[in-house]
């Protein structure tokens, strides 16, 4: 992978204060040249940022190309030229390849929807989407993400991390998780048990995250998701065993419950299925029978004699074949 941040350097560096070293034209090429605050960037600049992606392109050959803010702002035929430079090799070299950008979900996107991933710095989707969608946080607590390691700053708990990989998952969205080693390359013990959790959790419940795409709806539950944006994170809800999402794999309806259930639980959004499609229901980690059925309320499922795991448990419905 490559990632690219050069878009917004016309406008990041203050080249039209004479108060800066960056507004010095010996200093040109260093920064962008001199030019006004409300001036456009020239074809020179723009020339130099489509030519220094298709050196990475040709040098390195790589399968996702990372766009951080500002591409937008980069005249339209130039990210057509690069992205059709980009998606020729695809099938020059034989493989798939992915391009991100970031979602502006108020405003314009960097690209069209379709032409690549749309991405959320430590934010996320409120809603399923039509389009898939890819989150970049931290495993730190620390506000906006620190990308980096930070001493003193905290990191999010192994039932944080896993409720937040699958309300995104839920919502066709994906996770990307940084980890920022020291300086001496050691990942610090907090975020190796938080991964470790995460990976604990995955071996018993990874049927309802790998290869699976949205349901219907994303799920159901009293608590309330604010997102839609970039750097909504903060002051997140807590999940309750009332809350849950879904996903879907083959014949397999996966139903994540977000806390732990107690001798019954009832999914309101379930009472569309029909008995008679219903094959069986059991809880990923155990091969018992569950016993099941449908009403007006939903759609009541009770739990195993006993539980596998410490947080978020899946039910897995099996729907017959066609």
């Amino acid at each position: 992978a490559a990632t690219f941040h050069h878009a917004h350097n016309w406008w990041f560096f203050p080249v039209w204060d004479e108060r800066f070293d960056c507004a010095d034209p010996a200093n040109t090429g260093i920064y962008p040249r001199p030019h006004g605050k409300d001036e456009r960037p020239d074809r020179e600049y723009l020339d130099t940022w489509r030519d220094k992606i298709y050196e990475v392109i040709d040098r390195y050959q790589p399968d996702l190309l990372w766009f951080d803010f500002g591409l937008g702002a980069i005249q339209e035929r130039y990210r057509r030229e690069m992205l059709a430079y980009y998606y020729n090799k695809e099938r020059e070299w034989g493989r798939e390849v992915v391009v991100t950008f970031k979602e502006i979900p108020k405003g314009w996107n960097n690209l069209p929807p379709g032409t690549g991933v749309a991405d959320l710095e430590v934010g996320k989707m409120n809603d399923l989407t039509h389009h898939i969608w890819i989150t970049d946080t931290s495993i730190d607590a620390g506000p906006n993400g620190t990308w980096s390691h930070v001493r003193n700053v905290g990191y999010k708990s192994t039932e944080r991390l896993i409720h937040n990989l699958v309300d995104r998952v839920s919502k066709n969205g994906y996770l990307l998780l940084n980890v920022g080693p020291r300086a001496d390359g050691a990942i610090p013990e907090q975020a190796r048990a938080g991964l470790a959790g995460m990976g604990k959790w995955l071996e018993i419940n990874g049927e309802a995250i790998y290869g699976t795409t949205p349901w219907l709806a994303y799920g159901t539950g009293p608590t309330k998701v604010e997102g839609g944006s970039h750097f909504n994170e903060n002051n997140e809800a807590r999940f309750t065993s009332h809350d849950f999402r879904f996903t879907v794999k083959g014949n397999d309806l996966f139903a994540v419950c977000l806390g732990r259930p107690g001798d019954s639980v009832t999914i309101d959004t379930l009472k569309i299925l029909y008995p008679e499609e219903i094959a069986g229901v059991t809880m990923l980690g155990s091969d018992q029978p569950l016993k099941w059925k449908i009403d007006e309320d939903g759609m009541t499922i009770e739990t195993p004699e006993k539980v596998t795991g410490e947080y978020a448990f899946t039910f897995r419905i099996s729907l017959k074949g066609i």
